[in-house]
């Protein structure tokens, strides 16, 4: 089980490299053909990703199972760059800058 646990946690990192890698160079390209394939490899990297996390709120319960469900739903911005949730009515910019929500603006 422990073997296992550090396969998919390595496993986990790589596919975290490879997205972000992968969808830096996509977005540079100028060549379509290279920004598929990267766009492909990004995609596969983010359901690989998706699915070890999946696997490691399953393995710890329901409660985490539910709480990584929230925490998807909230969305990138939701959170700083070292991973604190904004506060209620509250997001951060592309700056990493706590900011206020509009009213009827989307999150």
């Amino acid at each position: 089980m422990t073997q296992k646990i550090r396969s998919d946690f390595f496993h986990y990192i790589l596919a975290l490299k490879k997205r972000r890698l992968t969808g830096y160079f996509a977005m540079e390209s100028d060549d379509k053909k290279q920004q598929e394939a990267l766009w492909e490899t990004n995609n596969t990297a983010s359901r690989k990703i998706f699915a070890i996390e999946d696997a490691f709120a399953a393995a710890i319960g329901t409660d985490a199972t539910k709480e990584l469900e929230h925490i998807r739903k909230l969305g990138f911005f939701s959170f700083s760059n070292r991973g604190d949730r904004a506060p209620e009515g509250s997001t951060y910019n592309m700056e990493g800058e706590l900011v206020a929500v509009k009213k009827g603006a989307k999150k």
